[in-house]
């Protein structure tokens, strides 16, 4: 059986591990600008409000 704790990442292994981390870390950008746009949908507008101001003033 091969003992993985003694492992020593080679240069391929440490590629890919950065290629992973960039995957992640653009993923949960994308996730969070989808939560971002998902909250504006649900508020009427932009994360201060002003385009909820805007409409309301409107229908005035």
């Amino acid at each position: 059986m091969t003992d993985f704790s003694r492992h020593n990442p080679t240069p391929a292994d440490e590629q890919q591990s950065a290629s992973l981390k960039d995957l992640v870390r653009a993923i949960a950008r994308a996730s969070a600008r989808q939560h971002l746009s998902d909250m504006e949908r649900q508020s009427g507008g932009g994360i201060d409000g002003s385009s909820a101001a805007t409409n309301s003033e409107s229908s005035e």
